[in-house]
């Protein structure tokens, strides 16, 4: 069936609309949150039949062939889900490490393609694609193409769901992982000997990479090196990342279709040159039908070489269409092979479009085409091309500020000088070297030194732009009319030479400047609990001033919840200043992403129980009998006073978290952090009645340590908010105290089930349950606990 869907969908449909109605149906098929019975799918044949023999209606017809094409192959990949009752068990697995381990100090993580998998010495049909990781001792010794046996912790899918947050579910289900595991240490772990073709290649690229990493020996380059050769990216920094993104030369270090498209017209050109010039008079093949040919088996080892990921599998649909149309032939106009590149697209992979890639790519070729279609002018080669840049920044801006909520205003000069460079530089000198990393090292170290010093030339030339690459503030997300307002003031400038009043454009883009996001009214403030996992972070926001209470853990030195979820929640919202930044006390799960939010963020004061923790003179510490009011809002700290002294000695430092209550005269929020019983004792015989609230999020996460009956009784709370990670370790919240609070009529949520919740305390004295951004933005990927 999928063949028959190509060849009618290919030869018998107006390209330009006919691919725009398919693409509106996949679009409206990703916004669904349950799928259609595969069942549906049997209309695919007679919705194609309609389209061919009623024109009238056929781009209606199409736009449902979208939505069931998208349905079918979509529940082809769902069906390799885990079910819930496996999470958690051991399964024993059989097969082969398919990437490129990225790995670090006794740890790594890497794809591993199931060939076989056994539950309770059950043979299990599940997951066919699963992003291992590895702890420990025994971690570093596992390389691409190597098959094995392990004993692993399965986990279906699952990430964090925050307003303007990453969608890792999503990432994982377009790159077809269907689930998460972690290697139990286990004597079971073995490596296997019974090698296939296919692993063989996997160890080629392996050895490739491992090559590459000894030749060009400490540079600092060779994560970026590795990128362009195999598209690994697992080793260029942090610091590096966000150079290439905020100047918007990201782009350049992705083997997709700039790098492929090169090499097929690097092979194209030079084939078609000896041809004509050598064979053409002894065999009578077009030239152009040859380099066609030889260019499109050049870009399929590149793709190859790649690892046929998902970006390069585009890269290459793409570059075979424009090969097919030359080896047959038959002019097209541009936007016809635009259009036909983007329905193989589609029709090949419609999961393309959950990609920022994918409509970059697309996008950008489409603007070019838009803009300067048949319209290029007979002035200087320097100045086409940077005009090309200057109309693709310009024409990409909406699509940047919907996806990044920003614009990096001069990709147009670091791209004028970064895209030759790479291009023709650092991508041939690279691709060169490889044939050579065994046969002749000493040649292929001195053309991989060559990249390196291209690529060194490179961070200086964006170091120089970095700092003022970005608009000088983030933008919210957009309204309607905003959005509206942009992309017609954008079409309107891209119009050709002689429109009416192009200029006026630039009126399009001034709602950017004038756009304000709502905000609370006078004696309202609204309460955002994050979901960042087993942690905690709160967002309180009141008319003008903006509260985060704990900032969620960190992972590592390139991750941490701060710069993952809490700076990209204020960015969404407009909210450009912290007025105060309070972390409750010193675990990790709390103050692990201050230090992002304080590097990346203006914030102003910051109070904690953990000083020590920050920089001298940065935090001031927390103390009960602080107060202060912010439109029409109070905010008073209950705990540590300064005679509090904690019974239990080994959790000091849960005791002494900071204790936050906020108020608009009618309704409270109480905010305990990870206080246990002695501090709630406590608290009860000082402040008493005073304790009562509206909601509170849970002390400690639902902990037996803390909620005891005396105080949930006193605060007898509405809401109560368990802050908690998908199947935590510690089996937070715990049912006891779940009862407890259920006892007393208060209404639970927790945020591995909701996301970030929002409340909205208006001083009605009626609040409303809160909005739960996973149930909002829920669609058929996602994990339902």
């Amino acid at each position: 069936m999928y063949n028959v869907v190509c060849c009618i969908l290919f030869y018998g449909l107006t390209m330009r609309l006919g691919t725009i109605a398919f693409l509106a149906g996949i679009l409206i098929a990703l916004q669904f949150t349950h799928l259609p019975a595969p069942a549906w799918s049997l209309l695919l044949f007679p919705l194609l039949f309609v389209s061919l023999r009623l024109p009238y209606v056929g781009t209606v017809a199409l736009l449902l062939v979208g939505v069931l094409w998208l349905s079918l192959r979509a529940s082809f990949l769902l069906d390799g889900t885990i079910a819930a009752e496996l999470e958690g068990k051991d399964a024993i697995i059989e097969g082969s490490i398919v990437s490129i381990p990225v790995t670090k100090e006794n740890f790594s993580k890497f794809l591993f393609s199931v060939d076989a998998m056994h539950i309770d010495g059950v043979k299990i049909t599940g997951p066919k694609r699963i992003r291992l990781s590895w702890y420990g001792k025994g971690s570093k010794a596992v390389a691409s193409g190597q098959r094995w046996r392990f004993t692993a912790r399965l986990k279906r899918p699952y990430g964090t769901m925050n307003p303007g947050g990453f969608d890792y579910e999503r990432w994982l289900f377009q790159n077809r992982i269907n689930a998460t595991a972690y290697i139990r240490i286990n004597s079971a772990n073995t490596q296997l000997d019974n090698v296939s073709d296919i692993d063989s290649f996997y160890r080629l690229r392996q050895h490739l990479h491992d090559r590459i990493g000894d030749l060009v020996g400490d540079s600092t380059q060779v994560g970026i090196i590795q990128a362009l050769a195999l598209g690994e990216r697992g080793q260029i920094s942090q610091e590096q990342w966000q150079r290439l993104q905020e100047t918007g030369t990201n782009h350049l270090v992705a083997i997709s279709g700039l790098h492929i498209g090169l090499v097929a017209a690097w092979v194209f050109f030079l084939a078609r040159w000896l041809w004509s010039r050598s064979l053409a008079r002894f065999y009578r093949i077009p030239a152009s039908r040859v380099a066609a040919v030889l260019a499109w088996c050049a870009a399929f080892s590149y793709a190859a070489m790649a690892g046929f990921s998902i970006p390069t599998q585009r890269a290459l649909v793409m570059v075979s269409v424009v090969m097919l149309g030359i080896i047959s032939q038959r002019p097209l106009a541009l936007s016809h092979v635009w259009a036909l590149s983007l329905l193989a697209v589609l029709i090949y992979d419609p999961l393309a479009p959950l990609s920022a890639g994918f409509w970059l790519s697309y996008a950008a070729v489409g603007v070019i085409l838009f803009a300067l279609g048949n319209r290029l002018t007979n002035t200087g080669l320097w100045w086409r091309y940077g005009r090309v840049h200057v109309v693709v920044a310009l024409g990409l801006a909406p699509l940047l500020i919907v996806l990044f909520q920003n614009v990096p205003v001069l990709s147009p000069l670091a791209n004028f000088i970064a895209v030759p460079l790479v291009s023709l530089v650092t991508v041939p000198l690279t691709l060169l070297a490889l044939p050579f990393v065994d046969l002749l090292p000493k040649l292929s170290g001195l053309l991989l030194l060559g990249a390196h010093y291209s690529l060194l030339l490179l961070e200086q030339v964006l170091a120089s732009v970095h700092q003022y690459s970005k608009l000088p503030f983030d933008l919210p997300v957009l309204n309607g009319f905003a959005m509206s307002s942009l992309v017609i003031g954008t079409l309107w400038l891209l119009m050709p030479r002689g429109w009416p009043a192009r200029w006026l454009g630039v009126v399009g883009f001034l709602p950017l400047f004038f756009v304000s996001p709502d905000r609370p009214a006078v004696n309202s403030f609204w309460l955002t609990v994050l979901d960042v996992g087993q942690g905690t972070a709160i967002v309180i926001e009141t008319q003008n001033h903006t509260l985060v209470y704990d900032t969620g853990a960190r992972f590592s030195d390139n991750f941490d919840m701060g710069s993952a979820v809490v700076l990209p929640y204020l960015q969404a919202q407009g909210l450009a200043t912290i007025d105060t930044l309070l972390v409750s006390h010193a675990d990790n799960d709390h103050i692990g992403g201050a230090a992002s939010i304080l590097e990346e963020a203006e914030v102003k004061r910051v109070l904690t129980s953990a000083t020590e923790n920050f920089g001298k003179g940065v935090a001031t510490e927390c103390k009960a009998g602080q107060s202060w009011q912010w439109d029409g809002i109070q905010f008073e700290l209950l705990h540590p006073d300064a005679t509090y002294a904690t019974k239990s000695k080994g959790r000091t430092r849960n005791n002494r978290s900071c204790v936050l209550r906020i108020s608009n005269g009618v309704e409270a929020v109480l905010l305990p952090g990870d206080i246990e019983k002695e501090a709630e004792r406590y608290l009860l015989e000082r402040y008493n009645d005073k304790l009562k609230a509206n909601i509170i999020v849970a002390p400690h996460h639902g902990s037996r340590t803390s909620s005891t009956p005396h105080f949930v009784k006193k605060i007898n709370v509405d809401y109560v908010i368990y802050t908690v990670g998908y199947r935590n370790r510690y089996g937070f919240p715990k049912s006891l105290v779940m009862k407890r609070y259920q006892d007393t009529g208060a209404l639970a949520y927790r945020s591995d089930d909701s996301g970030a919740l929002r409340f909205i305390l208006d001083g009605d004295g009626e609040i409303a349950p809160p909005t739960q951004y996973r149930i909002e933005q829920r669609r058929f990927w996602h994990t339902v606990r």
